[in-house]
């Protein structure tokens, strides 16, 4: 009688777990996955606010810009971590300006 409720504990103890580990796993996931895709919304807005800034203070001319060029206008100063690939974001970024409102190039951005 011992061994069988031992055993039944053991079962039960094991669904526990299982239920727990269920849950758990897609959370912790899903959370890291939302980590990530802010650590790189808050990247891009970086890079997008000074090439904004540069355009404001109209010492950036026509509708793109590159990193480089705000590198050296002094209006990219520290250089960005892109958090998906681990790496700078080139140099050779271009950034389009319309609207009064900077995005990225799609032909030189690459995630």
């Amino acid at each position: 009688m011992v061994r069988n409720m031992s055993k039944n504990k053991f079962i039960v103890c094991i669904f526990l777990l299982a239920s727990v580990l269920m849950i758990l796993i897609p959370t912790v996931y899903h959370v890291l996955a939302l980590r990530e895709e802010h650590r790189y919304l808050v990247a891009a807005k970086v890079i997008l606010e000074s090439a904004e800034d540069c355009f404001y203070d109209q010492a950036c001319v026509g509708n793109s810009v590159t990193l480089q060029e705000l590198k050296n206008k002094g209006y990219y100063k520290n250089e960005v971590v892109n958090p998906k690939t681990r790496m700078y974001f080139p140099l050779d970024l271009k950034i389009l300006y319309d609207s009064y409102q900077a995005r990225f190039d799609d032909a030189t951005f690459s995630y």
